[in-house]
């Protein structure tokens, strides 16, 4: 195994014990050029969602968005998903060319398969933790992504340069040889939890094969519906103390120009529904339930599924 895959794999480790499923500050201008890498692979394999801010602007106009992206929302050639977002928000920039310009300060998650392999890598020896990497590293996803408009502005700046990327592929071949070689190492001594990890693994492919109630439950909610449950989870809102207010659901779902009261009688269904929790009065606010988060997870894999992410 290379000296620069061996960085990878630690660096792929430490990422899995500093995240969770709440999201974490990730400065990338102090990530060395390993963790960048480390980062995107774990990204383009669907096991750490990023929330980005970025500028946007055509020959016209520019705005401020914020990006939730998961899986290969960024190939090797530099194609991101994020232009044909923007066109899909913003009508009138259909057929135009559209420069971005990210912040550097990002925020991540593990997504609920990130959540599984944490608990392998933890929890298992060597071999396991490495079975558990293989297994999850080797597997690209199919990108997906949500964008959000901030805030507009008529004034269009020059361009930029164009975002940089590794390519996933040669990057995934190599870790997959670097995999190879620490498995055959350690087979001898580790077997037993090898296999142990192949059946966690393998209980966990039948899982996501099975039927899925709480995708039914997605399926069922409106759009408006499925927007706020989106804005409670980006918020953090999950439980009482970290309650949020209706306006509050509103301003990130549409910005500082929404509507509240078009997400009251949203947030009283999905509250009727046992997806959400709320408190009333003065110092009241809505929180997800277990069961509501349960069917945004559910919602992410059927949209990544489907390649129909708006």
């Amino acid at each position: 195994m290379s000296d620069s895959v061996a960085r990878t794999h630690e660096a792929i480790a430490r990422l899995f014990e500093r995240l969770g499923e709440t999201w974490c500050a990730v400065d990338t201008e102090e990530l060395t050029r390993t963790e960048q890498t480390a980062l995107r692979v774990i990204c383009w394999t669907g096991l750490v969602e990023l929330r980005l801010t970025f500028a946007a602007w055509t020959d016209v106009a520019q705005v401020s968005a914020e990006a939730v992206v998961c899986g290969q929302w960024i190939d090797s050639s530099h194609a991101s998903m994020l232009p044909e977002r923007l066109r899909a928000a913003i009508p009138a920039w259909a057929g135009r060319s559209i420069a971005m310009q990210p912040d550097p300060c990002v925020q991540a998650r593990l997504t609920s398969d990130g959540l599984d392999v944490q608990r392998d890598v933890s929890s298992g020896n060597e071999a396991s933790r490495f079975c558990a990497f293989a297994a999850a590293t080797c597997n690209l996803q199919p990108g997906r992504a949500r964008v959000r408009i901030l805030s507009t502005d008529a004034r269009a700046p020059g361009v930029v340069p164009a975002l940089a990327a590794d390519g996933p592929n040669e990057l995934v071949q190599a870790l997959k040889t670097g995999f190879a070689d620490v498995a055959q190492a350690i087979r001898g001594a580790g077997g037993v939890e090898e296999e142990r990890t192949r059946a966690r693994i393998a209980e966990s492919a039948k899982k996501a094969t099975s039927p899925d109630p709480h995708r039914d439950d997605w399926n069922a909610l409106t759009e408006r519906q499925r927007i706020c449950l989106q804005a409670l989870d980006e918020l953090g809102a999950f439980d009482a103390s970290s309650r949020q207010r209706a306006g509050d659901v509103a301003q990130k779902a549409e910005g500082h120009s929404a509507n509240v009261n078009g997400f009251k009688q949203p947030l009283a269904d999905l509250a009727k529904r046992g997806l959400i929790e709320s408190k009333t009065g003065r110092e009241g606010g809505y929180w997800l339930s277990p069961n509501g988060r349960a069917v945004i997870k559910a919602g992410d894999r059927s949209e990544s599924g489907n390649s129909t992410d708006t």
